[in-house]
């Protein structure tokens, strides 16, 4: 009874799984995973087989009354092993609304070549945009008369894919954001400071290849006042290598408004002085291996100077350029001196008169350079203090030197039989006795001392 009981068992499995090895799936999915699309809208149709089926025969049919084939166009496919995944791409008509839907009917076979009917089916629902119309508000007559709020800012901002940047401040009006290949459409949320208020958003549907401007317009509750805040959104496959924007940009020794935003391109320099030549901009692009070049930053003219920093993504087709305004200031100019006398008078000469256009120009160099003349003025008589200070003490050191070579000079002594006396240095000396004697040393010495001084001493080394 116990074997019969086993054998049961074992039958049960392997009806088990012949006939999940007979039973293939074959599915069709919507990419992205929503069930409705806007009126001239694209979405995605992937067919895929599970993992043991090794070949199929299909075909994809769709309501041509609502749907359009733009990617994708063999729709009869004979199946190849290692091929398990097809796209197609169909777009919403944008006259129609309802349900469409999309059909899959065929054959898959396994590695045994054992065949099984398989379909799939996917309906979508097409709508119209949604037009958001601004509320009107009736105002309630009281006794106190209350203006509507010219409050347009926002006091939040959300979108439906992550990567916002700058993060959102109702004092910053322009976004950027980096979305994929398979991003269509963003869902945009702001909530306005005064609740009176209302918004409208634009351009965030059908989003193409490359950038996208979405604007978001705040009415304020007076029906005057708009704000308008813009997101640019790249749709790229690869969003970091089709990003263009600077992270930061930086101008030496000079300011600009408004202040630096990637999503701003335009910018005004605060005025230059005349004597700058050239301005030192240091740009910083978000992805470091982007390409960034700077033009019109020298060789500056008087007046108003546009300068122009490209950045090219690394894809190497993506572009951004920033434009700044600068203007720079001229060179003080100095009125020519008026005649005073009569015009008749024409006593004044060619000379004279190119006489006082020099002037006027030293002048005029004067007052604009005045500071760095007094300082290289301030330098010289320090130098020139120096030079004299210096001369004067070589002159006393020469002074010393010459009354030290006077006062060492000529006087000698020898001693000749227990006497001495005074000789001129250049004197020879004839005896193998005589001795030289530094004239300082002499000095008060007397026959007492000279006798005092033979005593200490015996004949013997006296002699020697």
């Amino acid at each position: 009874m116990k074997k019969l009981k086993k054998i049961s068992i074992l039958m049960v499995l392997i009806l088990t799984i012949c006939t999940l090895n007979n039973v293939y799936g074959i599915s069709a999915t919507l990419s992205p995973n929503v069930n409705s699309i806007l009126q001239g809208n694209t979405f995605t149709v992937n067919v895929s087989l599970s993992s043991d089926v090794c070949g199929a025969v299909y075909n994809v049919s769709y309501d041509t009354s609502k749907l359009e084939l733009v990617g994708g166009s063999d729709l009869s496919i004979a199946w190849v092993e290692g091929d398990n995944n097809v796209s197609y791409t169909f777009k919403a008509k944008s006259t129609v609304t309802g349900s469409a839907s999309i059909n899959l009917s065929g054959t898959v076979s396994d590695t045994d070549f054992k065949k099984s009917p398989t379909s799939s089916s996917k309906t979508v629902t097409i709508t119209a945009p949604v037009v958001v119309t601004p509320v009107v508000v009736t105002p309630v007559v009281t006794p106190t008369t209350t203006t509507a709020s010219s409050d347009a800012t926002l006091k939040g901002l959300r979108v439906s894919e992550e990567g916002l940047s700058p993060n959102f401040k109702s004092s910053t009006l322009n976004y950027s954001i980096a979305i994929g290949k398979n991003v269509n459409n963003i869902t945009v949320t702001a909530t306005p400071n005064d609740s009176k208020a209302t918004f409208y958003v634009s351009g965030n549907t059908g989003l193409v290849d490359g950038d996208n401007k979405i604007y978001i317009t705040v009415t304020a509750a007076d029906k005057k006042t708009k704000k308008t805040y813009s997101i640019v959104a790249t749709k790229s496959a690869d969003p970091d290598k089709a990003n263009a924007y600077l992270e930061n940009l930086i101008i030496d020794n000079s300011k600009f408004s408004p202040e630096f935003s990637a999503e701003v391109l335009e910018y005004n320099s605060e005025n230059i002085k005349a004597e700058v030549e050239k301005l030192e901009i240091r740009a910083f692009p978000k992805i470091k291996a982007a390409k960034v070049e700077i033009t019109g930053n020298d060789k500056l003219v008087e007046g108003e100077n546009i300068i122009k920093v490209k950045v090219t993504a690394v894809d190497g087709t993506t572009t951004k350029e920033y434009t700044i305004k600068v203007t720079k200031e001229a060179l003080p100019v100095i009125a020519s001196t008026v005649n005073i006398y009569d015009e008749t008078d024409s006593l004044q000469d060619n000379n004279s008169s190119k006489f006082r256009e020099f002037l006027n120009t030293i002048g005029m160099y004067l007052r604009t350079y005045w500071l760095v003349l007094t300082l290289f003025a301030f330098i010289l008589f320090e130098f020139a203090q120096i030079v004299y200070l210096y001369l004067k003490v070589e002159k006393i050191n020469k002074t010393n030197n010459n009354d030290n070579d006077e006062n060492t000079d000529t006087m000698f002594f020898r001693r000749r039989n227990n006497s001495t006396e005074s000789i001129d240095k250049e004197q020879p000396i004839d005896d193998i006795s005589d001795e030289l004697v530094d004239s300082s040393s002499v000095d008060g010495i007397g026959d007492d001392d000279t006798n005092n001084f033979e005593d200490t001493i015996s004949e013997e080394d006296y002699n020697k």
